[in-house]
């Protein structure tokens, strides 16, 4: 099964984007070049969809 992601929401979490700014130059610093962090968070649209589904209890897939 494939989940779903859209970006993390962090606009009211300034001090979340400072700590993320610091931990891509620390990593460009030790890497030589430029890194950027995303942040993603499972669909929970996507989420709510695959728990509502009925699997077959025959079905030996993972």
């Amino acid at each position: 099964m494939r989940e779903q992601y859209s970006f993390a929401d962090l606009n009211d979490q300034p001090e979340l984007l400072e700590d993320l700014q610091q931990l891509e130059q620390k990593i460009e610093q030790q890497l030589g070049r430029t890194v950027n962090l995303i942040a993603f968070t499972p669909d929970s649209s996507i989420e709510s969809d695959v728990s509502n589904e009925q699997h077959d209890p025959d079905d030996q897939s993972p």
